[in-house]
């Protein structure tokens, strides 16, 4: 089973977010514009900590920006091995690959104005913490080329929504279109544009759900 929730704690902050856990969360975004996202990788050791789930809640709950999710994490005791996907509504963007053992923040590099994480460490002081069992774990690295190339050739499109569809559908190449015998498949997908926290999700595989809207951050914000 998976949700999307609408969260209002009474001492943290207001987010819409995403998950197949009741508790925690897997992404996300919260009422001052910082979107949070995880993708996981595979560990080769594991700690008493906090799980991805509660890590992206937390963040969600706890933080405004980029940075201060960023210093939040570095306090946390971490027990998953993950890339923690950060953006906020001033432009600043972080991926922030952890585990148990060590954690290295990764920012958009060169003239780049966008990051992308699938399922391994791209970071080379990570990369002896990635315990996949093989090489291009279930088109991890496929995916991550499809996203990086389309990105590259298009960095500011007119319709970023649109864009970020067309690029989660597959429609740009192979993101999410597994064969039926992996008996494997993506459970939803979530898209935000930062500037007006426009949200639309597919409740499903992108490739075969349409994306629809989602008020509810906009509501509780309102009804403040």
């Amino acid at each position: 089973m998976t949700e999307s929730c609408l969260v209002r704690p009474t001492t943290g902050y207001t987010f819409v977010g995403q998950g197949d856990a009741s508790v925690g969360k897997e992404d996300g975004v919260n009422e001052h514009g910082l979107a949070v996202g995880m993708t996981f990788v595979a560990a080769n050791h594991t700690q008493p900590g906090f799980n991805f789930l509660f890590i992206v809640r937390y963040l969600l709950e706890k933080s405004t920006t980029v940075q201060e999710a960023i210093t939040l994490l570095h306090t946390l005791p971490i027990c998953t091995s993950q890339n923690i996907i950060l953006a906020d509504q001033h432009g600043d963007m972080a991926v922030v690959e952890c585990c148990s053992e060590a954690i290295v923040v990764r920012r958009p590099r060169g003239e780049e104005q966008f990051l992308v994480a699938t399922n391994h460490f791209i970071e080379p002081t990570m990369l002896n913490f990635d315990g996949k069992p093989e090489q291009n774990w279930y088109l991890s690295e496929t995916r991550y080329h499809t996203a990086q190339q389309a990105l590259m050739m298009t960095q500011n499109s007119a319709d970023s929504i649109l864009f970020a569809q067309q690029i989660l559908s597959g429609k740009l190449g192979f993101v999410c279109q597994y064969k039926k015998d992996l008996n494997f498949d993506s459970l939803w997908s979530f898209i935000v544009r930062l500037n007006d926290l426009t949200i639309v999700r597919s409740e499903g595989n992108p490739s075969t759900t349409k994306y629809a809207e989602d008020t509810r951050l906009t509501w509780a914000i309102r009804k403040k």
